[in-house]
């Protein structure tokens, strides 16, 4: 019978890297087995090549995410040459976002410096959403500031420990920035 205790001696018996207990369950994709009568299982189902010590130790990682390089093993840009597009679109946030924002959401959500090491077409589209997001944050932080003045911005960028605003790096602090300036703005009315 499969079982996790199973999964979780051969995850610890991987020389590098090991799966960390329990965490990698939630991981599983669907996969329809026949049940007996009493609904167990007729079959033990095969593990993904993430879950076993040779998969994990070569980097190949839940969801189809590998540790090498960030992107994932879906589709890659290379075989849709159009999706060079959605590459230069994130090349021209770089400057709209400034270089803390820009270089921060590459970071976390792509593992890389630069947007043409990201293979996987639909993390390319992921990251240029966020980054649309991130342009529509800044425009709101700016229409705050524009009403507020900027002697506003001061005390909330250092109550984030920040010296500017180019100091924000992801999408979170942004929005509390944002969110805390409108309020002000808002009360000062």
């Amino acid at each position: 019978m499969f079982s996790c205790e199973v999964i979780r001696a051969d995850a610890k018996d991987a020389k590098t890297d090991s799966i960390p207990p329990d965490w990698y369950l939630y991981y599983f994709d669907g996969v329809w087995i026949d049940l007996d009568e009493r609904k167990r299982p007729q079959s033990i189902p095969p593990l993904p090549g993430w879950a076993t010590p040779a998969g994990w130790a070569q980097g190949l990682r839940p969801n189809g995410t590998n540790k090498t390089n960030g992107g994932t093993n879906g589709v890659k840009a290379s075989e849709y040459p159009q999706q060079s597009s959605v590459i230069g679109e994130i090349e021209r946030m770089a400057e709209q976002l400034g270089r803390g924002l820009y270089r921060g959401l590459l970071r976390d959500l792509a593992r890389v410096w630069n947007p043409r090491q990201i293979q996987d077409v639909s993390l390319q589209q992921r990251v240029l959403e966020h980054m649309r997001s991130a342009e529509r944050g800044r425009r709101r932080l700016k229409a705050a500031v524009d009403k507020l003045g900027p002697e506003a911005l001061i005390p909330v960028l250092k109550q984030h420990r920040l010296t500017s605003i180019e100091r924000i790096d992801n999408l979170e602090l942004l929005k509390r920035i944002v969110l805390e300036l409108e309020r002000a703005s808002d009360t000062g009315l």
